[in-house]
């Protein structure tokens, strides 16, 4: 049982990990060919990274009416 706890806790870290990484790495240029990059491909892979570790969700909230 302490092993498949083990490995669920290192896969969670990884998947925390990688992800701010790669973001870490786009913010500070550190990644090889980053700064090459159009604004649209950055902003699209940066836009990626936030969905996949749930930055961009938000609670649902009603629309406000114009008046």
């Amino acid at each position: 049982m302490t092993g498949v706890i083990q490995k669920f806790f290192i896969a969670s870290l990884l998947m925390w990990a990688a992800p701010l990484a790669v973001l870490y790495g786009f913010n500070h240029n550190l990644l090889p060919g980053s700064t090459n990059l159009s604004p649209y491909s950055t902003t699209l892979a940066k836009a990626s990274m936030n969905q996949s570790t749930g930055e961009s969700q938000q609670p649902n909230k009603p629309l406000k009416k114009q008046d």
